[in-house]
C-alpha cells in the first residue's frame, strides 16, 4: 500500500451533505442570471452527487455578494478563492458538497495534485489519469452536448467508457432539472455553429 498522509482532520459535523430541497434548489439555479450555463450545470452535478467541488467564476473587481447570497439560498458551502499568475489575480468562488471538502480545498489549494482535483471535480479516474499523462490520452472531438459541458481530455483505452459516463451524468442532470436543457442547447448550438 502506498504511504498516505492522513493529516487532514475535520469535525464530523462538517462531513455531512447539506440538506437541500432538490426541486426548489434546481428551480432557483435554472432561473438565475448570476450563473453561466456551464456553472449551472456544474452546480446541478454537485447537487446530484457527480461532483464534490465546483467553482463560480467572478471578476476580481466584481461584487461577490449577489452570488454568495444565491449560494447561501441554495444551501451550498462556498468561499472565495484566488491565485495570482504573472501579476494577474484570478478570483472565483469555490463551492463544495460538504464543509469539510471546502475546508480541504481551501487549505490545500496550493498543494492539490491534478489527480486530486480531477476526482473532486467529478471526472472519472481514467479521464484524470489520461489528462495528467499517466496513461495514454486521447484528444476527442466533443460531439455530444454531454461531452461539450462535462468532459475534458480522454484516456486512450477507456474513452468510450468515459463518454458513457458523461452521457449518464447528463441524463441525470436533465432528469433533475429539465428546464436547463433548453438553455444548454441554445448555448451549445451557438458555440458549435461558429
Amino acid at each position: 500500500m502506498l504511504p498516505v498522509n492522513p493529516l487532514f482532520y475535520s469535525d464530523k459535523s462538517k462531513m455531512k451533505l447539506a440538506k437541500i430541497d432538490l426541486q426548489r434548489t434546481t428551480s432557483i439555479v435554472e432561473k438565475t442570471s448570476l450563473l453561466s450555463i456551464a456553472e449551472k450545470i456544474n452546480i446541478i452535478s454537485l447537487l446530484v452527487g457527480y461532483k464534490w467541488v465546483t467553482d463560480v467564476a467572478i471578476d476580481s473587481s466584481a461584487d461577490q455578494k449577489p452570488i454568495k447570497s444565491l449560494l447561501d439560498t441554495l444551501g451550498l458551502f462556498h468561499a472565495s478563492n484566488h491565485y495570482t499568475y504573472q501579476g494577474e489575480t484570478h478570483t472565483w468562488i469555490q463551492v463544495a458538497a460538504t464543509e469539510a471538502l471546502l475546508d480541504y480545498v481551501i487549505e490545500r489549494r496550493n498543494e492539490l495534485s491534478v489527480v486530486e482535483a480531477g476526482v473532486l471535480y467529478g471526472y472519472p479516474v481514467s479521464h484524470t489519469l489520461g489528462y495528467v499523462g499517466l496513461i495514454e490520452k486521447k484528444w476527442k472531438n466533443r460531439k455530444t452536448i454531454a461531452e461539450f459541458y462535462l468532459s475534458g481530455v480522454y484516456s486512450e483505452k477507456y474513452s468510450e467508457r468515459e463518454s458513457e459516463y458523461f452521457e449518464s451524468v447528463w441524463a441525470e442532470i436533465i432528469k433533475t432539472c429539465p428546464g436547463i436543457q433548453q438553455q444548454a442547447n441554445d448555448f451549445y448550438n451557438l458555440s458549435t455553429s461558429e
